[in-house]
């Protein structure tokens, strides 16, 4: 997944506030050049554009933060619905003979302990792919056992409520992985960060009607 969600926090936080220092001298710069310019007459002009693209931007994050709220919402849930389902499993285990029920408990519990996060030294995207595989793997083994069960259990209600709770924790994790990849589109994100670097520019180009007598924006 090549996006902008794989790059490194730091660099693009400091990538963005060298592009905003930037793009505000730039603005101060251009300002004092047509300063000559009749700037009384268009100051009004000047700040009603300057509110103007400040309120896009306000507008454009609200509706951002409530984009990424709602998908961290319905991750949070799902993850609490696989953990019941996991443990509604564990618990059907246990109505199964002693062999078949150590062998699915054992997988269940291995399936468990994939889904936790492993260590933070290692690559987040790596570490997923692993454990996608890897759970790919368990749930082809559990679900078999349970199947190979079932076909010989002389209760089918018993073998059905187990089947039906397998395939509820397989189907909550392929909800799981789509959840995951739904991220605020990376288009969403670029488009704000150029309104705000205009913003920031307009900012810079506005100031030149408030401050006088400076040569850059930042050499006081």
């Amino acid at each position: 997944m090549e996006s902008i969600y794989e790059a490194n926090e730091f660099a693009v936080g400091l990538a963005i506030l060298l592009l905003m220092v930037i793009a505000s001298e730039t603005g101060f710069r251009l300002g004092r050049r047509s300063a000559g310019q009749a700037i009384k007459d268009a100051k009004s002009q000047h700040l009603t554009v300057e509110a103007g693209i400040l309120g896009v931007l306000g507008l454009m994050l609200g509706f951002t933060m409530a984009m990424a709220f709602s998908r961290f919402e319905l991750r949070k849930q799902l993850v609490l619905q696989e953990a019941q389902a996991i443990g509604s499993a564990h618990l059907l285990t246990q109505l199964l003979p002693a062999e078949e029920s150590k062998e699915i408990d054992d997988l269940l519990r291995a399936y468990a302990r994939v889904r936790i996060r492993p260590e933070e030294r290692q690559d987040v995207y790596e570490q997923i792919a692993a454990a996608r595989q890897e759970s790919a793997r368990l749930q082809d083994a559990f679900w078999a056992r349970a199947a190979a069960y079932g076909q010989k259990d002389p209760s089918p209600v018993r073998a059905g409520m187990l089947l039906q709770s397998l395939k509820e924790v397989i189907q909550l994790d392929a909800a799981r992985w789509m959840a995951f990849q739904d991220n605020v589109p990376a288009a969403v994100i670029c488009l704000i960060a150029l309104i705000g670097l205009l913003a920031v520019m307009v900012v810079g180009y506005t100031s030149v009607c408030r401050e006088s007598g400076s040569h850059s924006r930042f050499a006081c």
